[in-house]
C-alpha cells in the first residue's frame, strides 16, 4: 500500500522532532521523491541538515524553497538563520527584512532582525524589533529575555528588570530568567537580590555552575572569602573544566593569605584556557606580593602579549621595573594612549604608567601631565567632594567624648591576640614598619585589614548609639577576625586609615599598640597623588592636590587632637630618622612593643611574607635614605600647592 505524501511529511516530522535523524532523513528524501517542488518538505528538510550541521545542502534547501514559493517567509526566515550561523549578516539581514516585508506582523521576522541589530551594536533598532515582536506575540518569552540582555547592556536596570521578571512569570520554571535577573542585580550591587534569584536559578537547574561562580564572587565584593571559596569548588565540582572558576577561586584564596594554592589555581585556569591574559595578571601579583620580581614580570609580559591593549598588566608591570629611553614597553603604552576606546579605568592606569615611566627617564613636565590626567580622570569617575570627610572628621572628634565614657569599663580587658596598629598617611611608611616589626618571630603581620572601619564607623561618627553593648559587639568582632589570622601572636593591622579611629580603638583595646607613622608632609602628600590606589573608594581624597592638602591638614589635626589626648600611649616614629638611624630607631620601636630583641628587625627586606600593598616593591629593598626627596624634582609644575601644608 503506497502511503500518501501528507502521512510521509508528517511521519518525518515527527521523527525529526523525536530526534530520530536518520529515520527523518529517509523520510524526508521519501517525500521529495514523491513531489520535488513541496517546499514545506525542503524547508523542514533543511532545518535537519542544520540541526545536523550539513550547512550547504540545508542552505540548497531554503533557497529551492524560495524560488518555488517566492511568498514563504519561513523560508527566508530559515536561510537568514543559517546566514547568521555561518556569520554572514548582512545577507541574513536582508532575509529577515525579506520574511517582514511579506508578513509584517511575524514575530519571529522582527525577533531575529532584532538579533542582527543587537550583534551589529544598532541597539537603539534591536529594541525596537524586540519590543514589535512581542507587541505582536505577548507571551514571547526568549523577545523578553532578549530585550533584557540588551537594556543590562544599556543599563537601563529598571526596563531590564521588568522584562526578565516578565519572563518568569511567562515561565517560571526557567532557571536562566532567575540567573540573568541575578546578574543584573549583582550589576548594580544589590546583592542580597542577586544571591537570591541565583539560588532560585539553582534550586531549577542544580547543575547550574555559572549561578554557583556569580555567588562566589558576590561573596568575594562583600569580603567573605571563605563563602565565596565555598561556592566555586561547588562550580569546579559540577564542571571541572571550568577555567573561569578556578581563576576566582584563585583571588579569593590570594585573599587570605594562601599564596600557593592560588598559584596552583590559576595554573589550573590557565592550562584550561591557554590565552587567559587575566590569570597571567593575577599571577603576576601573587608572584609580586611575595617578592618574586623576576616571575612577576614574566608573568605581566605573558598577559601582555596575549592582550596587547590590557592597560591593567601595563601599569602593573611599570610598578616592578625600571624604564629607559629605549623601553619596548614605554613605546606600546605611548601608541595605546592614544586609543580613543578605552575604558576610563585603562586610561587612568596607563596615565599613571606612563607617568612612572617618564618619571625614572627624567622627563618630569611629561610626567607630571600623565600624572595630572590620571588623577583628573580618577576624580571624575569617583565624584569625590572633601566636604564629606571634613565632616566625618568633625563626627569623629565630637562623638569621641561619648565613647570616652565607657574607657574604664575596658581599661582591665585584654584581648589576645594583642593588636598592633600601624597607622597615618597612605606613603608615610606604614608598610616598611609592619614589614620590620612583623620580621619578629612573636608578630605576625596581618597587613591593611578593613575591620575597625567595616565594624566599628558607625560607632566612631555617633550614627551607632555609642553604648558599652555595641562597643563591646565591635571589640568581640575584631578580635574573632584577628584570631583568624593568629590566636596567639601580636598581630599587625596596616590600615593607614585607622589614625581616624584612635579614640575608639584606645577605649576598647586597652592593651593594643599603636605606632603612628610621620614622614616629610610634602613627599606624602606627592606620594599620595602619584600612586594609583587600589581602593579607591576608601582614599578618594588624593586625586586632586588641593583635596590631598585639605585632607592631610584634617589628619594633622585629629592625629594633634588624638595624641595630645593619649600622649606617649600613641608611639610617633618619624619615617626620615628610621632610614638615618635605622638600628637606633628599630630598637626604640621594639622596645615600645614590648618585646625582646631580634637582629631579624634589621634585615625586613629578608621578611618572605607576601605583602599586598603598594609598598610591595620597595620594602623588598634596603632600607635607603633620601626617598623623601623626590617630590622636589616636580616643584617647578605644583604651583606652590604644597605650601600650605601644616607641618
Amino acid at each position: 500500500m503506497t502511503r500518501s505524501m501528507e502521512k510521509i511529511l508528517n511521519l518525518a516530522v515527527k521523527a525529526h522532532k523525536d530526534k530520530n535523524f536518520n529515520d527523518a532523513e529517509k523520510l524526508y528524501n521519501e517525500a521529495l521523491n514523491l513531489q520535488p517542488n513541496n517546499y514545506a518538505a525542503l524547508i523542514n528538510f533543511g532545518v535537519l541538515l542544520k540541526t545536523l550541521n550539513r550547512l550547504d545542502e540545508a542552505k540548497e534547501n531554503f533557497s529551492k524553497a524560495i524560488k518555488i514559493n517566492p511568498k514563504i517567509e519561513l523560508g527566508y526566515l530559515n536561510l537568514g538563520s543559517l546566514l547568521f550561523k555561518l556569520n554572514k549578516l548582512d545577507e541574513a539581514e536582508t532575509n529577515y527584512k525579506k520574511t517582514i516585508e511579506i508578513k509584517p506582523d511575524y514575530a519571529e521576522g522582527h525577533f531575529n532582525l532584532g538579533i542582527i541589530f543587537d550583534n551589529t551594536n544598532r541597539l537603539d533598532q534591536a529594541v525596537s524589533s524586540y519590543s514589535k515582536a512581542i507587541n505582536i506575540k505577548s507571551n514571547y518569552s526568549q523577545a523578553y529575555n532578549n530585550l533584557g540582555n540588551l537594556y543590562r547592556k544599556l543599563k537601563k536596570i529598571n526596563d531590564a528588570e521588568y522584562n526578565y521578571k516578565k519572563l518568569i512569570e511567562l515561565n517560571p520554571s526557567s532557571a536562566e530568567a532567575y540567573y540573568n535577573l541575578g546578574s543584573l542585580y549583582n550589576d548594580v550591587d544589590k546583592f542580597d537580590e542577586a544571591i537570591l534569584n541565583y539560588s532560585k536559578a539553582i534550586k531549577l537547574n542544580p547543575n547550574f555552575t555559572a549561578a554557583y561562580n556569580y555567588i562566589g564572587t558576590i561573596y568575594h565584593k562583600l569580603y567573605k572569602p571563605n563563602e565565596a571559596i565555598e561556592y566555586y569548588k561547588k562550580a569546579i565540582k559540577l564542571n571541572i573544566n571550568y577555567a573561569e572558576a578556578y581563576y576566582n577561586l584563585g583571588i579569593s584564596l590570594n585573599l587570605i593569605d594562601k599564596s600557593n594554592q592560588a598559584l596552583e589555581n590559576y595554573r589550573k585556569a590557565i592550562e584550561l584556557k591557554p590565552d587567559y591574559a587575566e590569570a597571567y595578571l593575577n599571577t603576576g601579583i601573587v608572584y609580586q606580593q611575595l617578592g618574586k620580581l623576576n616571575l612577576a614580570e614574566d608573568n605581566y609580559k605573558k598577559a601582555i602579549q596575549l592582550k596587547p591593549n590590557y592597560a591593567e598588566a601595563h601599569f602593573n608591570l611599570s610598578n616592578i621595573k625600571t624604564f629607559d629611553y629605549e623601553d619596548e614597553q614605554l613605546k606600546q603604552m605611548q601608541k595605546l594612549s592614544s586609543n580613543n576606546d578605552l575604558t576610563d579605568e585603562q586610561r587612568y592606569q596607563l596615565h599613571f604608567a606612563l607617568g612612572k615611566a617618564y618619571e625614572e627617564i627624567n622627563k618630569y613636565e611629561k610626567s607630571f601631565r600623565n600624572y595630572v590626567e590620571g588623577n583628573r580622570i580618577c576624580k571624575s569617575v569617583i565624584k569625590y567632594d572633601i566636604k564629606r570627610d571634613e565632616k566625618i572628621f568633625e563626627q569623629i572628634k565630637q562623638n569621641y567624648f561619648k565613647i570616652k565614657e565607657f574607657f574604664l569599663k575596658f581599661s582591665k580587658q585584654s584581648s589576645k591576640p594583642t593588636p598592633i596598629f600601624v597607622l597615618g598617611m597612605p606613603r608615610s611608611g606604614t608598610s616598611l614598619i609592619e614589614q620590620i616589626i612583623s620580621s619578629h618571630s612573636s608578630i605576625v603581620g596581618g597587613g591593611e585589614l578593613n575591620f575597625i572601619e567595616k565594624y566599628g564607623d558607625k560607632l566612631a561618627r555617633g550614627i551607632d548609639e555609642a553604648s558599652y553593648d555595641n562597643l563591646l559587639d565591635f571589640k568581640n568582632k575584631y578580635v574573632q577576625k584577628l584570631k583568624n589570622i593568629h590566636k596567639d601572636n601580636m598581630v599587625t593591622d596596616k590600615m593607614p586609615l585607622n589614625f581616624r579611629y584612635i579614640g575608639l580603638i584606645m577605649t576598647v583595646f586597652p592593651n593594643a599598640k599603636i605606632i603612628h607613622s610621620k614622614r616629610n608632609p610634602a613627599a606624602t602628600c606627592w606620594g599620595n597623588y602619584r600612586q594609583n590606589f587600589t581602593n579607591k573608594r576608601l582614599i578618594s581624597y588624593c586625586y586632586d592636590l588641593n583635596d590631598i592638602v585639605t585632607y592631610f591638614n584634617l589628619y594633622k589635626n585629629l592625629t594633634n587632637f588624638w595624641i595630645k589626648e593619649f600622649g606617649d600611649k600613641i608611639y610617633n616614629l618619624d619615617y626620615e630618622k628610621l632610614t638615618l638611624n635605622q638600628e637606633v630607631e628599630t630598637r626604640k620601636l621594639i622596645d615600645y612593643l614590648g618585646i625582646k630583641w631580634e637582629d631579624a628587625c634589621l634585615n625586613p627586606e629578608k621578611n618572605e611574607r607576601s605583602v599586598k600593598t603598594a609598598s610591595s616593591k620597595q620594602i623588598r629593598q634596603k632600607i635607603y635614605k633620601g626617598s623623601s626627596q623626590k617630590w622636589k624634582k616636580f616643584e617647578p609644575f605644583l604651583e606652590g600647592k604644597l605650601d600650605n601644608i601644616i607641618n
